[in-house]
């Protein structure tokens, strides 16, 4: 009878320790691999999705199935950041090439002068500052020449005519000295071998080339002419002139 209830004792205490079972989890599994298939991405914003999310999350942890509860969470919340992500990444392109041209500004910016201790010597970093009013063209084109090309005359207001440098047409030249617009060209223009200004002006818009009207096709020789009393007929319809001599024999 002693060893009978020891068994016993052994065989509650073992049901005891044995982990209950969330067979739920098996229909959430189903219904989440089924909207996926369905409907893809577009799957994990749907409010069927939180209702799987938050059956999943209620699973308790200490079930036989709480662990792959678990990991069904941590791919779902990994696929939503992920479809977040791709989604202002994608926004954020679109804002980028729909952003209208920066606005050009209204006539020419004078250049300041350096500050003092600036101005009294010592090397000068281009990627550190931009161009300065006063500085020669070899000054310039020592530092900034990569990014320019030389352009024409340019005669500003009160300045009378200089020598002017254009920005190139590269994103990196025109993010530094110019403007994104690409319909709009910088200058730099030099008085006197001191830069005064920078301008900024809109392209030419060069109209398409005319084209030339076709020629009428050549009129070909019917043969038919029209003819009018007194008037000359032409040389090929003219009659032989006669011989005196043959016609009198």
């Amino acid at each position: 009878m002693r060893r009978v209830a020891l068994l016993i004792a052994l065989a509650l205490l073992a049901s005891g320790c044995r982990k209950k079972s969330a067979p739920e989890f098996y229909d959430l599994e189903s219904s989440y691999s089924v909207m996926v298939a369905r409907d893809g991405d577009d799957a994990y914003g749907t409010a069927e999705m939180d209702r799987v999310l938050a059956a999943l999350q209620a699973i308790p942890p200490d079930t036989l199935e709480g662990p792959k509860a678990a990991a069904l969470v941590t791919t779902i919340q990994a696929e939503r950041n992920r479809i977040a992500q791709e989604v202002a990444e994608r926004e954020k392109a679109l804002a980028a090439v729909d952003r209208p041209p920066d606005p050009m500004p209204p006539g020419p910016s004078l250049f300041p002068p350096p500050p003092k201790d600036e101005a009294d010597g010592g090397e000068v970093d281009a990627g550190l500052r931009k161009p300065w009013g006063g500085m020669t063209i070899a000054e310039f084109q020592q530092l900034y020449g990569a990014c320019f090309v030389a352009g024409p005359k340019k005669t500003l207001p009160g300045q009378g005519e200089g020598t002017s440098f254009v920005v190139k047409d590269e994103p990196k030249c025109r993010a530094a000295f110019g403007v994104t617009d690409r319909s709009v060209d910088s200058f730099y223009v030099f008085v006197k071998d001191g830069l005064v200004a920078q301008t900024n002006e809109r392209k030419p818009v060069e109209a398409p080339p005319e084209k030339k009207k076709p020629e009428p096709p050549p009129v070909e020789d019917a043969g038919q002419y029209l003819f009018i009393p007194g008037a000359p007929l032409p040389e090929h319809l003219r009659p032989a002139p006669v011989n005196p001599e043959s016609s009198g024999n």
